[in-house]
């Protein structure tokens, strides 16, 4: 009997957003000074392609924004990482890069549009742990958006290269049958 792919990709794009939401969580109610929110548009994007990759960010947004108010007007932040992550891993010379650096490639464009909205939507104050070093740093003389951009850039980059090694490891254990199913 041949399978619906269509269903089979919803439902494992389900599964995905739930890996944003689940993550998301963790790092909101224990306060780190990372996201977790993007594993599973990244996995998205790896097994389904970028449409898939955009829908599962937008949806893991909405479903945050029940719990985090800040999640809506970071998803351009999503997008960004849906987009890149695309990018990386459909161009064999970047796919073939370290880890590092494909997280650099991911994290600079998310990271200057996260510190855009939290300076000057946010005005330095989100519901992430980097707040307080956010409000440390402007203490030390740099301006918001100076501080907002460091603070979205380091943490952004140590968040990705979590993230990015989770989902390459998880690639390398899900049978080729899955992933190209």
């Amino acid at each position: 009997m041949k399978r619906d792919n269509n269903l089979y990709n919803l439902i494992i794009s389900t599964l995905f957003v739930t890996i944003n939401i689940v993550l998301a969580n963790v790092a909101l109610n224990l306060k780190l000074p990372l996201f977790l929110d993007t594993l599973g548009t990244m996995l998205g994007v790896r097994f389904f392609g970028l449409k898939y990759g955009l829908l599962i960010a937008g949806a893991g947004a909405f479903v945050n924004s029940f719990t985090d108010p800040y999640a809506i007007p970071y998803l351009p932040t999503y997008i960004a990482t849906a987009i890149m992550i695309s990018v990386v891993y459909n161009n064999k010379k970047l796919k073939k890069l370290p880890l590092l650096l494909k997280a650099l490639l991911v994290t600079l464009p998310s990271a200057t549009i996260g510190g855009i909205i939290t300076a000057y939507i946010f005005g330095g104050i989100t519901s992430s742990g980097t707040s307080i070093i956010l409000a440390a740093l402007t203490k030390t003389g740099l301006s918001l958006v100076q501080s907002s951009m460091i603070v979205q850039i380091v943490f952004e980059f140590i968040d990705k290269i979590a993230m990015m090694f989770l989902m390459e490891t998880s690639m390398k254990y899900i049978p080729e049958e899955i992933i190209n199913r």
